[in-house]
């Protein structure tokens, strides 16, 4: 599964202040499952070199998850979360059941 990543910042000031707080974002996103499980994003390999820096991150960030088939099935009952585990930005939106039976038909 293929997950676009955009931060989306509405002014000058905005950009200047939370793109180097948001350093290491894109390694910190994660899926979880309704039992607990944690499916951490990676990288898109293309385009790694040219959006990572130790002191600063890019607006919008490529990534993948790699769920397999017994994770799949517990992605199917539903109360999937995408988290941001960034220490300075925890955040986490639980997916609607709309939103995980469209993802099921790439995933399955």
């Amino acid at each position: 599964m293929c997950l676009t990543l955009f931060i989306e910042l509405t002014s000058d000031e905005a950009v200047r202040e939370w793109l180097p707080k948001f350093a290491g974002i894109e390694k910190s996103v994660q899926i979880r499952l309704c039992d607990g499980t944690i499916i951490r994003g990676k990288l898109d390999a293309q385009h790694e070199a040219g959006l990572t820096r130790p002191d600063i991150t890019a607006a919008v960030h490529y990534l993948t998850f790699d769920l397999d088939p017994v994770q799949v099935g517990v992605f199917a009952r539903g109360d999937v979360a995408i988290e941001i585990a960034l220490s300075k930005y925890l955040e986490a939106t639980h997916l609607s059941p709309d939103v995980v039976a469209e993802l099921l038909l790439d995933l399955r």
